[in-house]
């Protein structure tokens, strides 16, 4: 939180916690997802969005989030903890929606990219390229 003032330093907490999440959750397919879209950070398209909405509210909104996270796995309830980690992602997708669906302010429409979100609660292990499957273009 002492860093909400400083993005640069922001950024490097929030990436440092959800690596401590993915490592404390013993799934190495998970873990390296995690890496995956953090990398993803530093693409054109992260930045156009992030960009925008890097405020000062969004950054305390997530550490409220990481807070709720944190304080239900100390306390060893892992469906609160997954309650509270799926509306984080809710509200991080909330904000990535708003901005895309968003035709009054910058960017302009034709600045915006074209997006096609595909997300899969279940997945085999052939269709993923980090397991093997190079004909898939998945991050991996």
């Amino acid at each position: 939180e002492a860093s909400l003032d400083d993005v640069t330093r922001y950024d490097i907490a929030d990436a440092r916690f959800h690596a401590i999440i993915g490592e404390a959750s013993g799934n190495q397919l998970l873990q390296a997802l995690m890496r995956q879209l953090w990398d993803y950070r530093h693409g054109e398209m992260w930045l156009l969005w992030y960009n925008q909405t890097r405020s000062i509210t969004n950054r305390r909104n997530t550490v409220l989030d990481h807070r709720r996270i944190l304080a239900a796995l100390q306390r060893g309830m892992p469906d609160i903890a997954r309650t509270a980690m799926q509306a984080h992602t809710d509200q991080v997708n909330e904000r990535f929606f708003a901005l895309v669906m968003d035709n009054t302010g910058d960017p302009t429409d034709d600045q915006r990219p074209d997006i096609i979100l595909l997300v899969t609660d279940q997945q085999r292990y052939d269709t993923i390229r980090a397991l093997g499957a190079s004909q898939m273009d998945t991050p991996d």
